[in-house]
């Protein structure tokens, strides 16, 4: 975690490469730069998830706000192990979404998958951590999405007849 809190990391660090090691220290960096809220992970957090750790272990996924959900996969060879790892994440997702009602809202897979980045790690080199987010921004509709996705995979959920996929525009529906 990062001074302002904002930045978690649960990735084991002993599965990581120099490069990507790299890549996280400047998501960090953008963390706090720009105080949002940042999650590398590499499955759903929580204990009630019921989530099972992927096989494939070359890879992490990034959280931002305003932003796709970022697949990265960091092997050294393009493999069918990563896309893989993407479909049971998706179904994953979706089993989230339908445990906690939040499929009410946001529907099927099929119509959030779009909020969803797979990324090559050797292709986002040299590490622009700008460009890479430039080119994965959702648009303003697709916020309020990504941000229940978010929440759905960091444990934070909550009780979705009090929320919706409309921003909050008062101080109590914020809270």
């Amino acid at each position: 975690m990062s001074d302002s809190g904002l930045f978690y990391c649960g990735v084991p660090e002993h599965q990581l490469t120099p490069d990507t090691k790299e890549f996280i220290k400047q998501l960090k960096a953008y963390s706090d730069e720009h105080t949002i809220s940042v999650y590398v992970i590499d499955k759903a957090l929580g204990q009630s998830m019921k989530i099972e750790a992927y096989d494939y272990v070359e890879k992490f996924i990034v959280l931002i706000p305003k932003h796709k959900i970022m697949l990265i996969d960091y092997g050294a060879q393009i493999n069918s192990a990563f896309d893989n790892f993407v479909e049971d994440f998706i179904s994953d997702l979706e089993y989230l979404s339908k445990r906690y009602d939040y499929q009410r809202k946001l529907g099927r897979s099929r119509n959030w998958k779009d909020c969803i980045a797979k990324l090559q790690f050797n292709k986002i080199a040299p590490l622009n951590i700008k460009d890479v987010l430039q080119d994965n921004s959702v648009s303003v509709p697709r916020e309020r999405t990504v941000e229940l996705l978010i929440s759905l995979l960091i444990g934070s959920i909550n009780d979705i007849q009090k929320i919706g996929l409309d921003d909050p525009r008062t101080l109590l529906e914020k809270v």
